[in-house]
């Protein structure tokens, strides 16, 4: 036992024989590149071309005082402590808003409208008909949808108008391939929110990631201004009542005047002094909430966020993927490595040697 680990401590690599060895396989090695190189064409090629649109936008926030001078500081250091957008929504679920069903749903009935293209109407068909996939996950996914045809090929054509709350299996996977070509990452330090829109069309994805920001930005709106719209509908139905209620009081009132004219009863007397206070009092009430009507209206315009894009949509001039250069590269040296690894395992007999 001690004679064989000692033995094993004795053999060490010959490098020299190991360089001696894999020159003498050039050719060999040669050829496993050559291969590889070969198929890496082949993949750089039939890989699609896609290009990214980005969009920075930085919305604004609600923060104020003293909590948004923490906020501040502690962004400065890169830490979120969760105050921002206090009595609105945070930017950090703008992410899972662009993700949502809804969200998608609006998003994926945009028209097409560029030139290049000529599929239906919308962003839905595009990602149905004209999206390329590479020659292999055609070949992987065949079963699949071989499967699906034999299962569900009774419910062609039934899927032309899109339930969100019941998506069929052909929207869901349209919907989850639109999902994974959207991204929306967020800057914790400056707030600022790239979205990010990856499409084989290069005008159409400008169009799409444009759209994009402006559903986000009307979405936020909404959000944030739901509260004060509310009020504001409220306050607008009570200040319409009681603007009726003061018309019918002076109407009577006044009616009540005119039917009594020269009358000195004491009788008359009382019910005109109770007629004016009933108007005097519809008035008041009238005119404090008009007062309160534009305090609610100028709440929505206080509730408004501003979102000010910084990098506006722009047609992506270099395609986002891998390069095929890149490509090519990676795989010539897998296959070098790859020929020098069987040289060297074939040949282990030499290169490892007893000292």
């Amino acid at each position: 036992m001690d004679s064989q680990n000692n033995k094993n401590e004795n053999m060490e690599i010959d490098l020299l024989e190991l360089v001696r060895q894999l020159w003498a396989k050039r050719i060999y090695i040669l050829k496993v590149t050559a291969v590889a190189m070969i198929t890496g064409l082949i993949v750089a090629f039939s890989i699609p071309r896609e290009y990214t649109c980005t969009v920075k936008m930085a919305p604004e926030g609600s923060k104020s005082g003293i909590t948004g001078d923490m906020s501040s500081i502690a962004a400065m250091a890169g830490i979120n402590i969760g105050m921002d957008d206090a009595d609105g929504l945070s930017y950090m679920l703008y992410p899972d808003v662009v993700q949502s069903i809804p969200f998608i749903t609006e998003l994926i009935n945009i028209p097409i409208n560029t030139e290049e293209l000529a599929v239906g109407s919308n962003l839905y068909n595009y990602i149905d008909k004209e999206i390329r996939q590479p020659w292999w996950e055609a070949v992987l996914t065949s079963p699949f949808k071989l499967m699906d045809i034999i299962h569900y090929g009774n419910n062609k054509g039934k899927d032309s108008e899109i339930n969100p709350y019941k998506l069929t299996k052909k929207q869901d996977k349209i919907f989850t391939s639109l999902k994974k070509r959207i991204s929306v990452n967020i800057d914790k330090k400056t707030g600022i929110i790239t979205t990010g829109v990856t499409l084989q069309d290069q005008a159409l994805a400008a169009v799409v990631a444009d759209s994009l920001v402006s559903k986000l930005e009307r979405f936020v709106i909404d959000y944030r201004t739901n509260k004060a719209k509310q009020d504001l509908d409220f306050a607008l139905k009570v200040f319409t009542d009681s603007k009726q209620k003061y018309y019918d009081a002076q109407k009577s009132y006044a009616r009540y005047i005119d039917n009594n004219k020269n009358i000195v009863l004491e009788s008359v007397l009382i019910e005109q002094e109770r007629l004016k206070n009933e108007q005097v009092l519809a008035y008041n009430v009238y005119s404090g909430l008009a007062q309160q009507v534009e305090k609610a209206r100028m709440k929505v315009q206080e509730q408004t966020p501003c979102v000010t894009v910084i990098e506006p949509a722009r047609v992506p001039v270099r395609k986002s993927n891998t390069s095929k250069v890149v490509i090519l590269l990676v795989f010539a040296i897998i296959g070098c490595l790859l020929g020098s690894f069987r040289v060297i395992y074939s040949k282990w007999d030499k290169i490892y040697v007893t000292q």
